[in-house]
């Protein structure tokens, strides 16, 4: 985990909050537009553009507002400047990506191809990475066609990420020491009968008003199952539903008191390398959960869909770092005080640039890649390897145990870079090792290995 705190040096310069906030909202705005610009079809993709430049635009005036350097009155402008920002980035974007020029032009197929799980194995797949028309390799009988999403496969896939991201906060909370001291305050003898309370009301009233309706629904049957519940059963489904309570009560209580702690800044990064990769990772593999015919292939393909889909959140971020170095404020001013007003060595001074801009750009993707792979690639190697050759019958251990590896393995990478970065982590030295048992645990709660086949282990 990254924290940014207090002001930075950017190109020989020193950064206040403001504007650190300001760089990591348009690095976040980048990486959506990026991700956009790759997957969408142009038309689409400018219109989700603007919408995505209306979000950052009110994140914008939320973090002027902080500053105390706006008004209410000025979330207008600021929309509209977001809008028009947005915009600018996917012309640009979609210009960059278009440019048959090496590595740069293999970003866009390759990242369509890894990021579309029903595309996998497809006549069309085969037929861009071959260089081919997909009714040819359809002919020849060599692809894989994905089977229809169902609406039940979008619910399994729903009911699995929302435990994965339930546990994980949970998990990754406790490292908090503002969490922990509200998990016991949580404890007191109000707050628990208040939590008593409560469960009485959830277990005891809210379940049979959701048999009734669901009998209406359904036209009966939900109420009489509902009382044939044995006494065990009533009392488990009661402790659970107290110990939830308790623990989201801690949670509110603790995010309060440590949102007004952190900046946008921290907001933004704790996001892009500790939920994202839990989120992006559970996708792709929920994804490739439904895509037996595959065999175990899948998981790899789940993995590089990661991999990639990390770099493409980063990149943006790592341009902003390298490419100041590399193109400083003052170089800038002259290459467009030499296009103004053209003189001798405007030609050569603005190829420079161009080179250094490119060479920022191919630093910025390798650097992304790396930090993908430290981040995003750990745990979805574990979960590629626990996966392969799993049955139903051993996916659960098998995950629990790779993702507790990986854990401990992104602790070790996290604290070494801290050493060599010198920066604290004091109470993060368990961070990545309690969030990836959050992780597991909520897998294994989320009952995913019910959708495994022992044909499809074996496939």
């Amino acid at each position: 985990m990254l924290i940014w705190a207090g002001s930075r040096k950017t190109g020989g310069r020193q950064m206040n909050m403001v504007e650190s906030s300001q760089l990591a909202l348009l690095a976040s705005l980048a990486s959506v537009i990026l991700a956009v610009v790759i997957l969408m079809p142009r038309a689409r993709a400018y219109g989700v553009s603007v919408v995505c430049g209306l979000v950052f635009g009110s994140g914008g005036w939320f973090v002027a507002r902080e500053a105390s350097t706006t008004g209410t009155a000025d979330w207008l402008l600021l929309a509209g400047v977001g809008v028009l920002l947005a915009l600018g980035l996917a012309a640009v974007l979609d210009g960059v990506l278009a440019l048959r020029i090496p590595v740069i032009s293999r970003v866009r197929p390759l990242a369509r191809r890894a990021l579309r799980p029903q595309a996998w194995g497809s006549a069309a797949e085969i037929g861009e990475a071959a260089g081919v028309d997909a009714g040819i390799v359809s002919l020849l009988d060599v692809a894989i066609e994905a089977r229809p999403v169902t609406l039940d496969q979008l619910l399994v896939r729903t009911r699995i990420a929302a435990h994965v991201a339930a546990a994980s906060i949970i998990f990754l909370l406790l490292a908090l020491e503002a969490f922990r001291t509200q998990v016991l305050g949580a404890l007191r003898a109000s707050n628990l009968v208040l939590n008593a309370l409560a469960t009485l009301f959830v277990v005891f009233f809210l379940g049979p008003a959701q048999d009734l309706l669901l009998q209406s629904v359904s036209g009966g049957g939900a109420v009489e199952r509902s009382r044939t519940r044995r006494v065990p059963v009533v009392l488990a489904q009661a402790l659970v539903t107290f110990i939830v309570l308790v623990i989201f009560q801690a949670l509110q209580n603790a995010v309060q008191s440590r949102m007004g702690a952190m900046t946008f800044t921290e907001w933004i990064i704790v996001l892009e390398l500790c939920v994202l990769p839990v989120l992006v990772t559970t996708y792709y593999f929920g994804a490739a959960l439904f895509r037996e015919e595959l065999g175990d292939t899948r998981w790899m393909r789940a993995l590089e869909a990661t991999l990639i889909a990390g770099a493409i959140v980063l990149v943006p971020f790592a341009l902003s770092e390298i490419l100041p170095y590399l193109l400083p404020r003052e170089l800038i001013a002259s290459i467009l005080s030499g296009v103004l007003a053209p003189g001798t060595g405007t030609t050569g001074l603005a190829m420079t640039g161009l080179l250094l801009a490119y060479v920022a750009l191919l630093l910025a993707m390798a650097a992304a890649v790396v930090t993908s792979a430290a981040t995003y690639g750990v745990y979805s190697l574990a979960l590629a390897v626990a996966m392969t050759e799993a049955t139903a019958a051993t996916a659960r251990q098998r995950v629990f145990t790779g993702l507790v590896l990986a854990g401990v393995v992104a602790q070790v990478l996290t604290i070494a870079w801290a050493w060599l970065a010198e920066v604290s982590v004091s109470g993060l030295s368990v961070v990545h090792v309690l969030l990836a048992v959050g992780w597991g645990v909520g897998l294994v709660l989320s009952g995913f290995h019910e959708e495994m086949t022992e044909e499809a282990g074996r496939a």
